[in-house]
């Protein structure tokens, strides 16, 4: 779809229960697979989640949830992951919040399978199985 195109819900054939809409973020700086700092990290406010074509106001659905990702692994801080694919994240124990396209709320396990994870942020993939 062309930039600045608005989705219209027929468009969503994945099922609007099972599309991504809006996400919690939370990042913690991370080095050689630590966290860096204690909690609250990075926190900002929920934002637009897709995969592979997020905009810039879009975070990107390619990491886990609470996934320890380093930006740059020479020297931890910045470059290599790029800010909008830093991994969705929170403080709920175990699992990040998600709100859908039909306004419905689930927690999303931290080790959910990524391949259903990558699913959830796309509206007209072919994938309806959620397996959550």
């Amino acid at each position: 779809k062309p930039v600045g195109h608005t989705r219209q819900l027929k468009e969503i054939t994945d099922g609007l229960s099972n599309t991504v809409m809006i996400g919690e973020f939370v990042h913690r700086d991370c080095c050689f697979g630590e966290f860096k700092e204690d909690a609250p990290g990075n926190v900002r406010p929920w934002y637009l989640a897709g995969y592979n074509d997020g905009p810039y106001a879009m975070k990107v659905l390619e990491h886990a949830p609470n996934i320890c990702v380093a930006r740059n692994p020479a020297n931890c801080i910045t470059g290599v992951v790029q800010f909008n694919h830093l991994p969705m994240g929170s403080f709920h124990p175990g699992i990040t919040q998600f709100v859908n396209v039909d306004g419905s709320v689930r927690g999303i396990p931290d080790d959910i399978d990524i391949n259903v994870y990558k699913a959830l942020a796309t509206v007209d993939g072919g994938e309806t199985n959620t397996a959550l």
